[in-house]
């Protein structure tokens, strides 16, 4: 609980001047999923997962602190793993490679130039930021199906309820199914050991 409250000093460090890396990264996650034919609106994908806790830190943090965090997340390396299902024998190492990178990421800044952000980012271990992301994506798929559920009871005209906050895009949906798509050409597998890129004899 400690390091939970420990992220609200990531509100006390500024904002990039320019650039909105938490909603980029958002974006960027969104793009990957609807090339590989995922509805980035529904789903239970590795990206609904890294993206509905991004958007959690910037419904109460904004961008402050995000520094260029976005580059991690756009990394094609990274970007490769965003459209495998939630259930895939490969979606756990998957995360784990995805949080592995991060953390190197907030590592290095914070060797930089540390700050109150910083110290905030680096509370989490590896193994810590895969059941935050895995975390936020069950919550997430949960809120959607209740969300569809209250629709479906309660609004006699039909349609859905339509979020305006930082997760609009992961609570807007027409419908909810899982989804069952596969990776994109050329996927590797998440290589074993963490923070060293996937080899390519590895792919399954």
């Amino acid at each position: 609980m400690d390091k939970v409250w420990g992220l609200f000093n990531m509100t006390k460090d500024k904002a990039p001047s320019g650039r909105t890396p938490r909603a980029d990264a958002q974006q960027h996650i969104r793009e990957v999923l609807a090339r590989n034919g995922v509805d980035p609106d529904q789903g239970d994908t590795v990206g609904h997962g890294v993206a509905a806790a991004i958007g959690a830190i910037q419904a109460f943090a904004g961008e402050k602190g995000a520094r260029r965090v976005d580059t991690v997340f756009k990394d094609p390396e990274v970007s490769q793993y965003y459209a495998l299902p939630s259930n895939h024998p490969m979606a756990a190492d998957a995360h784990k490679y995805i949080a592995q990178k991060e953390l190197e990421y907030w590592q290095k800044e914070h060797t930089q130039k540390p700050s109150q952000g910083t110290e905030a980012a680096l509370q989490f271990t590896a193994d810590e930021r895969v059941a935050v992301q895995r975390g936020f994506a069950a919550l997430d798929s949960y809120g959607r199906m209740f969300n569809r559920q209250y629709q479906q009871e309660f609004n006699p005209s039909g349609g859905y309820a339509q979020s305006t906050g930082p997760n609009a895009y992961y609570t807007q949906q027409s419908t909810y199914a899982s989804s069952s798509a596969t990776p994109q050409a050329g996927a590797q597998y998440p290589g074993q050991k963490a923070g060293t890129p996937p080899k390519k004899g590895n792919a399954r």
